[in-house]
């Protein structure tokens, strides 16, 4: 792949991830929990006209939430890990490849390991709420956030839905481990 095309890609998958994060913690201020996947594969479109894409990487996609993701979080898939790690270890001087491998390591710097091994979205980490800072503020959005996730632990635990509750244990640990303080 040329350095252009790594450029797009680097541009196109930067996009994605901050959308994703910013829709994700909007959700939840919204009280409506997500979960998700992302993953790099081939597709192709049906139509010409159409913007929907199908094929493996749908697939792998639909396949990171469904059956991965498990609780509210995205799940980052390894065909991404792998893109991401490519384009950073590449060693072209011209100025376009290096500015795609600076991308590549801001999107790099948004994907953790999870408490259960699987890569994800770290959708409160520091490159994305300091990127967020005037669209995500504290007291309108990040603790609304918080509390949905804090209600829906207590619904689920009052209702003794064990599998449920530990769901929002997770993410309320998240919470926690990012934002001490909120």
């Amino acid at each position: 792949m040329a350095s252009d095309s790594h450029c797009a890609a680097m541009n196109s998958i930067y996009g994605i991830l901050m959308a994703s994060a910013g829709m994700f913690i909007l959700s939840l201020a919204a009280k409506h929990a997500i979960r998700g996947g992302i993953e790099i594969d081939g597709g192709i479109k049906l139509a010409p006209e159409s913007i929907e894409i199908y094929g493996p990487a749908l697939f792998k996609a639909v396949t990171l939430e469904g059956h991965v993701a498990k609780h509210p979080r995205i799940v980052i898939g390894p065909g991404m890990l792998d893109f991401l790690t490519a384009v950073t270890a590449g060693t072209s001087t011209e100025r376009t490849a290096i500015y795609a491998r600076q991308i590549a390591g801001l999107c790099r710097e948004m994907i953790v390991k999870d408490s259960d091994g699987h890569f994800i979205l770290d959708y409160l980490g520091k490159l994305i709420l300091a990127t967020f800072s005037r669209a995500l503020p504290r007291n309108e959005v990040l603790i609304p956030a918080k509390r949905f996730v804090e209600s829906e632990l207590a619904r689920w635990e009052a209702e003794n839905n064990l599998e449920r509750a530990e769901r929002y244990r997770k993410v309320l640990a998240y919470f926690n481990d990012r934002l001490p303080n909120l």
